[in-house]
């Protein structure tokens, strides 16, 4: 990727290639039991592995797409013979309770009836829009690669395909609605188990959560204006969230995406570190009466860090007023 330099971030570059040798063995392991897998769309890496910044410390997240009902006993033992193939990677298994330990249905992802839909699903509202924020294929990648395209379409309905001109408005309103019900959420998630805490979310969330969204957001604003926004969006789906954010905003100000990779290497160089995170896990506030109190010194750096990307990033959509089509602004706030 051309317009990403990580020569400055040592610890990005190391977890990039740590990434792309670890998503070669996933490509392996599912390949090695294709013949089992014939019920399944494509197979896809999200989280840090998706990211291309996994390291030592990161979970596995993997998006299985099935062609039935998810909920069959078929796809359930296929989630199995899944994960059983990928435990050989040497990283930490999807967290029980997660979404990524479930599979889902392409007919659920793309349900007409599903649209404008509040009480959707976490699992199916989530990996809609995961496989539109970080995800990677490792398994059918061109099937990995139409489903996109027609997710994209999907959130079109009844307006973009109707007319190419109109705006992003639902796909907008939608990532804006996971943006701020995942922080609503977390907020006053207090509970804490051995190698998770409300301090560790918090430091994830101000971190690479805002990245990944912005990272789409950036790339809706540029294209929010042109008649072939989607099949421009689409082919840029396959760059990572840092990737997206480094080509559109070099194309406007590198030295301030340069200023936000540095503060985001500050941050991913304490992520990596097991002392560092073993301290976020073990120290501040396990109760909601205790939010007010004390935070570990790796959570106020982190803090800091993390204030300069937010101001940074809100700084360059606000700075695009002249240049991005009006109405991108005025969905973002009505």
């Amino acid at each position: 990727m051309d317009d990403l330099d990580l020569s400055p971030c040592p610890s990005l570059a190391a977890s990039r290639a740590f990434s792309i040798a670890l998503t070669a063995q996933a490509r392996s392991a599912v390949s090695a039991i294709a013949t089992e897998l014939d019920e399944v769309e494509t197979i896809a890496i999200g989280g840090s592995l998706g990211r291309l910044e996994a390291h030592r410390q990161s979970d596995i997240d993997c998006i299985v797409v099935v062609r039935g009902a998810p909920r069959r006993a078929g796809a359930k033992e296929v989630i199995k013979q899944i994960a059983t193939a990928l435990a050989e990677l040497d990283l930490k298994p999807a967290k029980s309770w997660g979404v990524y330990r479930t599979p889902v249905s392409v007919a659920s992802l793309l349900d007409a009836a599903a649209l404008g839909s509040l009480t959707e699903p976490a699992e199916i509202f989530g990996k809609r829009l995961q496989l539109l924020l970080d995800a990677k294929p490792i398994f059918r990648d061109a099937a990995f690669h139409g489903l996109q395209a027609r997710i994209v379409a999907w959130y079109g309905t009844g307006y973009l395909d109707a007319a190419p001109d109109k705006s992003w408005t639902y796909l907008l309103n939608d990532l804006m609605r996971y943006l701020h019900a995942y922080a609503a959420w977390q907020q006053y998630k207090v509970n804490k188990t051995s190698d998770d805490s409300w301090q560790l979310r918090q430091a994830k969330f101000r971190c690479t959560r805002l990245v990944t969204l912005a990272g789409l957001l950036v790339l809706l604003g540029e294209s929010n204006a042109m008649a072939e926004k989607q099949a421009w969006l689409v082919e840029r789906l396959s760059l990572t969230p840092l990737e997206r954010l480094a080509q559109v905003m070099n194309s406007y100000e590198p030295a301030r995406f340069a200023q936000l990779l540095l503060a985001y290497e500050t941050i991913h160089t304490l992520f990596c570190d097991p002392v560092s995170r073993a301290e976020l896990v073990a120290t501040g506030p396990d109760s909601i009466d205790a939010l007010g109190g004390a935070t570990s010194t790796i959570f106020t750096q982190i803090k800091v860090a993390s204030a300069e990307i937010i101001g940074l990033l809100t700084s360059f959509v606000l700075a695009r007023q002249t240049q991005w089509d009006p109405r991108f602004f005025e969905r973002l706030i009505f």
